[in-house]
């Protein structure tokens, strides 16, 4: 047997352990999901993505469209062939923009069509698709996406669509790419050219509707930029979310785990996230602590998502993103990757090969990087393993790290800060409102214990450092 022999064997039987298996597994009870990462390409040219930074080197060929679609086609039809339950698992398409670009229409319609035809038991009953929301300035385009969701609907497939708004005071974060179009391809009418910021008050009233219309939901970045307006951007998403009646916990606040953050920001963000928790517990708790301490540890009654899970940290993997939960496949060249930040030449696990469109294995490629990313614990990285906050914090992002500190495994300096001025932000807050002892002992004995000797040893040495002086009232 030639090693490369060896290697097939090997990433095929961990894929399968990972995931297929499970896929198929009529008891199984483990979240998975399926991710098909279709292309770069996006009309926004956000400051804070990796992709504007790091895109050639992630893609350093351009895709193909034909081959694109091709691959998807080998892929579910694989899925089917291979009788993934579609209760086991659920399928993300990832891509910088789905519904500006003509193939991205074609990758869910090709799908679309695929799942029509088979046995509803292999259908998933979620797709989720992140999108930055710009279709909605055209009218025509929202009619395509709608009847694209009932397409979807009507053969039991939810289509759920995260809306990756930031918000109408950070746009300035998010600007259009210049001279390019709006649209999706799909007809000459749906080109609209960029003259100015397209995203004005009547915009942000069609994306609430729609949302509200199809209860889908945000999920905004908080980026070291422009830090100081999210009080103020933060109050907007709440009345425009009470005026659509949407719940208050469809907001999703996500940090930029990027290493740019200042001491200056760090400040503004913990001013912020005391805001949060002080705007939440009086309007829309009315300041029943019992109700909020419930709230915070996720006993029973929805929370809002304070940029972390601090009393909710319950991760049954080795990181708090979906990298050991999620089968990650560039369509491009169907090279399963640790993830669609870390999906650099020479990263990449394996390749699915196919033979006359079908698939018929797996090629391995880096296998030992495969064994790695499936089978950490954050806790036990260099630093991580010995830090106060390892039950408490999100962990780093792979795909920062290896951005700046060339280590998928050696977590970022200014991240960790970041991670320490959030924890200490939601114990300050918690402990104004007197809801931390309650809250904590909801949490479970780990988390609750390690959450006391935050306070007792590190927060005050958190706020000294930041040599706070704000308000959060």
């Amino acid at each position: 047997m030639t090693p490369q022999e060896e290697r097939d064997i090997y990433i095929e039987t961990l894929i399968d352990t990972m995931f297929l298996s499970r896929f198929k597994d009529e008891d199984s009870t483990e979240p998975s999901r399926l991710e098909l990462i279709i292309t770069p390409d996006c009309n926004l040219a956000c400051k804070y993505c990796y992709i504007n930074k790091f895109g050639k080197q992630l893609y350093a060929e351009e895709p193909q469209y034909d081959k694109i679609i091709a691959n998807t086609r080998a892929i579910i039809e694989w899925c089917i062939e291979e009788k993934f339950l579609g209760k086991n698992y659920s399928i993300d398409i990832f891509s910088g923009s789905i519904f500006s670009q003509q193939v991205g229409w074609d990758v869910v319609n090709t799908i679309l069509e695929i799942y029509s035809q088979c046995d509803p038991i292999y259908r998933p009953k979620v797709i989720s698709i992140p999108t930055n929301y710009s279709f909605i300035l055209d009218d025509e385009v929202v009619e395509e996406v709608e009847d694209l969701l009932q397409r979807f609907k009507d053969i039991g497939i939810h289509v759920f669509l995260s809306g990756s708004i930031d918000g109408k005071y950070m746009e300035q974060n998010r600007p259009f790419k210049k001279g390019q179009k709006l649209g999706c391809g799909i007809g000459e009418h749906l080109y609209l050219p960029i003259e100015a910021e397209p995203r004005d008050d009547e915009y942000y009233e069609k994306a609430f509707a729609f949302v509200k219309k199809h209860r889908f939901g945000f999920h905004p970045m908080i980026y070291s930029s422009s830090i100081e307006m999210w009080k103020k951007n933060f109050v907007w998403f709440q009345e425009m979310m009470m005026k659509y009646n949407l719940p208050y916990h469809s907001l999703y606040l996500l940090e930029v785990r990027n290493w740019e953050w200042a001491e200056d920001q760090l400040l503004e963000l913990y001013d912020f996230i005391k805001f949060m928790h002080h705007w939440v517990f009086n309007n829309i708790f009315k300041g029943n602590k019992d109700l909020y301490a419930k709230s915070l540890a996720g006993d029973g009654v929805n929370s809002i998502n304070f940029l972390g899970y601090t009393l909710q940290n319950k991760w049954n993997k080795g990181i708090g993103c979906s990298i050991q939960s999620t089968l990650m496949i560039r369509l491009g060249d169907l090279h399963i990757v640790p993830c669609h930040r870390t999906s650099y030449r020479g990263l990449e696990f394996g390749e699915i090969k196919l033979k006359d469109g079908k698939v018929c294995g797996i090629k391995g490629l880096n296998t030992e990087l495969a064994t790695a990313n499936y089978s950490f614990d954050h806790r036990m990285f260099p630093y991580c393993s010995s830090c106060a906050i390892n039950g408490l914090c999100k962990y780093t992002c792979l795909g920062s790290n290896l951005e700046v500190l060339g280590d998928m495994f050696t977590p970022v300096p200014t991240v960790c800060r970041l991670e320490h001025v959030i924890v200490a932000a939601q114990v300050e807050a918690m402990l104004e409102l007197d809801v931390f002892y309650n809250a904590a002992s909801r949490a479970g004995h780990r988390v609750k214990d390690v959450l006391i000797y935050f306070k007792e040893n590190l927060l005050s040495e958190v706020k000294n450092s930041l040599a706070y002086e704000g308000d959060s009232q």
